[in-house]
């Protein structure tokens, strides 16, 4: 064994990477085609679920982008629960940067309520960029004296900022592997909010529909990053299989721990949503466990079939049980990094719940069977078994895929 794979390693300048299709003018043709086919999906889906969305009540704030020039007076009063910090009332003048009247200066007060922590945000001052409530009708006239309301800080320049120093950064470092990252990340993005919420709505079956855009973002991801190879096809398929089995736990554990879904406020406010369509707040969790796992699993499914290239390339007389052997070697080193990383994200989402129970001196038995602990047990566990599963499908579909080759020449 160790001898046939030294005498491997001293040709490996001669064995290239295991590839099922040719490179050069068949390779751009073939990149060109993922991206016409992953638009051509994108579009026809989204035209697809909006001819059944359903017609949703008008829900519109005259909100208005504005510019704080100074601040014209603060008022303070009593607040019940906490002495030491008064309720205050901020008056200011203001330039409308949007809406009919923009360009004109505005009277507005913000009010900060420490009885009320939705209305306890950070004082405004002189220069800053906010959201402002117009109480005026379309058409009306305006005067200096109308008052405008602080609603929220307008941060969309700089959330668009810090974007593109992301762009940037992934295209500084991957060149064109980076731009192919981004292309895919917005292919997916547009694909969950141009498709799958939508679907959602409508009231298209949410399993179905998770279980597509897993495999729309694997697919659009491995073949515009990695292209038309063994390397690829193996990873598609080890992650596909990882995904789908976590799948089927997250429908044994939704029913085992009798998971009805409502986690928050927010799966409240969607369950009382009138719709045409009740929404399936189960097959939400679903499709939280899955979507929130892919990352990962898509992570753990591409290292492992890249090292398993790699090694091939240098010792293509490897066979297909010792392939299997070094892909599982391999998966044993990510799995404590990729399990932590699920682990830590789930808990770092949950922090805010585990304080306030903590703080109101919650009883722990209490805390522990909570609906919302759970599932976030849930996501945690199952991304870490879908890693788990991931890992031995990936090596031996690799292995499968690598050891065609050598085991020809076997036969021969």
């Amino acid at each position: 064994m160790n001898n046939s794979v030294s005498s491997d390693v001293s040709l490996s300048c001669l064995q290239p990477e295991p590839k099922l299709l040719p490179a050069g003018g068949s390779k751009r043709s073939l990149y060109i085609l993922t991206i016409i086919i992953s638009c051509l999906l994108l579009f026809s889906g989204h035209l697809l679920v909006m001819r059944n969305f359903p017609a949703l009540p008008e829900n519109r704030a005259n909100l208005i982008k504005a510019e704080i020039e100074k601040i014209i007076s603060v008022k303070e009063s009593p607040s019940g629960l906490n002495a030491e910090k008064p309720n205050l009332r901020i008056n200011f003048s203001a330039t409308l940067n949007s809406g009919e009247h923009q360009g004109k200066k505005v009277i507005g007060y913000q009010s900060i309520d420490f009885n009320n922590p939705a209305n306890s945000t950070a004082q405004v001052k002189a220069g800053d960029r906010v959201l402002l409530y117009e109480p005026h009708k379309s058409g009306e006239s305006l005067t200096n004296l109308s008052n405008y309301v602080f609603v929220e800080y307008d941060r969309s320049g700089k959330l668009l900022l810090l974007l593109g120093i992301f762009c940037a950064a992934i295209l500084l470092f991957g060149k064109v592997k980076g731009f192919n990252t981004l292309l895919s990340l917005i292919l997916t993005i547009l694909m969950i909010l141009l498709v799958f919420i939508p679907g959602i709505i409508a009231g298209y079956n949410i399993y179905v529909m998770t279980l597509l855009v897993c495999l729309y973002a694997t697919l659009s991801s491995y073949l515009l990053v990695i292209g038309y190879n063994a390397k690829a096809y193996a990873a598609v398929s080890g992650c596909l299989a990882g995904v789908i089995a976590a799948g089927f736990l997250a429908v044994i554990c939704n029913y085992w721990l009798k998971i009805s879904g409502i986690t928050g406020d927010e799966a409240i406010t969607l369950g009382n949503l009138p719709l045409p369509h009740k929404l399936d707040l189960q097959a939400l969790v679903f499709s939280m466990v899955l979507i929130g796992a892919l990352g990962a699993v898509m992570d753990v499914a591409m290292d492992i079939s890249s090292a398993l290239a790699q090694v091939k390339a240098q010792a293509p007389n490897l066979t297909l049980p010792e392939l299997y052997k070094i892909g599982i070697e391999i998966g044993q080193d990510l799995i404590s990094t990729l399990s932590n990383t699920l682990i830590m994200a789930y808990i770092g989402t949950a922090l805010l719940t585990i304080l306030v129970l903590s703080a109101s001196g919650m009883p722990w038995n209490f805390f522990f069977n909570r609906e919302h602990f759970a599932v976030e047990v849930i996501n945690g566990i199952i991304g870490t078994f879908a890693i788990l599963l991931t890992i031995p499908l990936t090596s031996f579909i690799s292995a499968c895929f690598y050891g065609q080759k050598t085991n020809k020449k076997h036969r021969r």
